[in-house]
């Protein structure tokens, strides 16, 4: 997989530092200039390493440059001439005729707003230049598909790049290269992309070599930009010697993206899922295994999907240890894919449950379905033996949050299953009250062996799992 690590620094000094960090270390190194608090070249090493691009991109086209047009295609003309192998210039601009003969164009045009009607009609304007790039805001699975599908049934002639713009359209980003772009662009930390949707540099190290013959796997949700799945299995992948490659996979609905694979000759062989579609997934299974109507695996490959529910043993596999579970009270926070796994899991030991959510009409749907109680949280004032949070509340970035106050955790134990941070704030305030407690980390790993194992029959070690994990956090 070819990359080209964007760098979009606010000084010239700053930008040089990055430049000289990271040249060899990725075969494409863009400069995005219009980030630059004054229009100044930087330099480039002597014997360059990486292909070097100048990109000084306008407000029209998305960027930050909002001086006069003339002098912006003046600056580019310096670049090409200081010794950039490329320059990027929109679509609609003439190229200029003195460019040294050496330098290299890419046409590009960025899409915003509305997804295009027609998709070949935006690209003949990019044919002009040795490469043409044409980026789309993607708003919805089904755009990802018109997108996907395109590239790779009626691909543009010539080198190009194509991608979507946007969370929805991150996949598109990971499976360019697969599907006939010269590169994907990346960002140095996917916490501040350069552009809408952007992965990290080490993320992509992450993918090894992925080719069209790559098993591919992924995470299906929305949101999953804050998963530790993908530097997880893929760390599993490469220290086992096994081929595989697993992507982000931000989906609104799964319709349009079961229909792509069912056509598509990508490899797709195991996704992960997780909210809100746990429960929905299970229509695109041909068979499932699961003791609740709630699936987080699927492994197998188009029209032929096994689904299972490795949350069920992962979640259960820490309490056995801690405490008897036959005629113990819970109250379980939550009502929604994971919460069906663990009052499924707890019911079927013998535990008196109670859920607690703030929504009165899907709590009461949801303890109907069980047959148990429900309280709604705010309301909560009871004591149990267990308290089990199926929330993403206090999950990663908002840490400083927690599901319950500290004067309500009258339990003996405490159960977090959200594992990223590793303790959260609930935790603490639970260890701080002198409750036992359980982290999301032991769930998270028990369960992500189990999905390793469904795809590639192997049995992971779980302390390198931990260490995988926390490598990552």
């Amino acid at each position: 997989m070819k990359l080209c690590l964007t760098l979009a620094e606010k000084s010239v000094s700053d930008l040089n530092q990055k430049l000289g960090f990271h040249d060899g270390r990725v075969e494409y190194i863009e400069a995005r200039l219009d980030h630059l608090q004054r229009l100044e070249l930087p330099h480039l090493p002597a014997t360059p390493k990486s292909r070097y691009i100048a990109t000084c991109r306008p407000e029209r086209e998305g960027g930050e440059y909002r001086g006069e047009e003339p002098e912006r295609i003046r600056f580019l003309e310096r670049a090409a001439e200081h010794g950039f192998h490329w320059i990027d210039l929109e679509h609609d601009v003439t190229v200029p005729a003195s460019l040294p003969t050496r330098t290299r164009v890419i046409r590009s045009r960025h899409v915003f707003g509305s997804f295009p009607a027609s998709l070949p009609a935006e690209f003949p304007t990019l044919c002009a230049g040795e490469l043409g790039k044409l980026a789309v805001q993607v708003h919805t699975t089904r755009e990802l598909v018109q997108l996907l599908e395109w590239a790779e049934r009626e691909p543009p002639r010539g080198p190009h790049v194509l991608i979507g713009m946007g969370e929805l359209g991150q996949p598109s980003r990971y499976l360019a290269p697969l599907l006939g772009s010269q590169w994907t662009y990346v960002c140095e930390d996917a916490e501040v992309p350069s552009a809408p949707g952007q992965f990290s540099l080490r993320e992509a190290r992450g993918l090894g070599q992925a080719s069209t013959e790559t098993p591919l796997f992924g995470i299906i949700g929305q949101p999953v930009s804050h998963s530790l799945s993908p530097p997880l299995h893929n760390g599993l992948f490469r220290h086992y010697g096994l081929p595989g490659s697993y992507i982000r996979l931000p989906l609104d609905k799964l319709d349009p993206w079961f229909d792509y694979l069912a056509k598509s000759s990508l490899r797709f062989q195991g996704f992960s899922v997780t909210l809100p579609h746990k429960t929905d997934i299970i229509r695109f299974c041909q068979d499932y295994d699961s003791p609740v109507r709630s699936v987080n695996t699927l492994a197998g490959g188009a029209g032929n999907w096994m689904g299972s529910n490795t949350d069920f043993p992962g979640f259960l596999s820490p309490l056995l240890s801690r405490m008897e579970l036959k005629g113990a009270s819970a109250v379980v926070l939550g009502n929604g894919g994971v919460a069906h796994t663990a009052v499924g899991a707890l019911l079927s030991r013998g535990v008196q449950v109670t859920v607690a959510g703030r929504n009165e009409e899907r709590l009461e749907n949801f303890a109907r379905q069980f047959g148990c109680r429900w309280v709604l949280m705010q309301d909560y004032r009871g004591r149990a033996d267990l308290l089990v949070n199926t929330t993403p509340v206090g999950q990663h970035p908002n840490v400083d949050a927690s599901p319950l106050s500290e004067t309500q955790l009258h339990f003996e134990l405490v159960y977090d299953l959200v594992y990223n941070p590793e303790e959260t704030k609930l935790i603490r305030q639970a260890r701080h009250r002198g409750c036992k407690i359980i982290s999301g980390m032991e769930m998270f790993v028990e369960q992500a062996a189990r999905q390793f194992l469904a795809w590639t029959g192997k049995n992971p070690d779980r302390m390198l799992i931990r260490d995988l994990i926390r490598e990552a956090m």
